[in-house]
């Protein structure tokens, strides 16, 4: 389906180029084959219900927005953070689990110190590049 000049497939393209992702990275994160991708982006096979699915749900993408091309191509973030341990917390390592308790059990001085911290950590690295 063609909406504001462009189609399905073309916005495909156009979500994964936003991401800065390649075919390979893309199509990994949606365990599908690199061709796959290619055949989709390229409008030689149609795109299953099932794979805008799951586009939307692993890039946080508008189903309306990758259907229709209908407003804009991100959902709002949903920062909630029982949400996002929902969402990330499988792919975490032990260590990094316990540094979040551990912030999470920090009092306000204590956060903010780490805060302090973290952004200059930022800032060093942002100078260094």
């Amino acid at each position: 389906m063609k909406i504001n000049g462009t189609k399905i497939n073309d916005r495909v393209k156009e979500l994964r180029l936003a991401l800065h992702l390649s075919q390979s990275d893309f199509s990994r994160l949606l365990n599908l084959k690199r061709n796959s991708i290619t055949l989709i982006e390229t409008g030689k096979r149609g795109i299953s219900d099932r794979t805008i699915a799951d586009i939307c749900r692993e890039f946080n993408a508008r189903e309306e927005w990758l259907r229709y091309g209908a407003g804009e191509m991100f959902a709002e973030q949903n920062n909630d953070l029982d949400y996002m341990i929902a969402k990330y917390g499988n792919n975490l390592s032990a260590a990094q689990k316990d540094i979040i308790i551990a912030m999470l059990k920090m009092d306000d001085a204590q956060r903010n110190a780490l805060e302090a911290f973290i952004d200059n950590l930022l800032s060093l690295r942002n100078k260094a590049e």
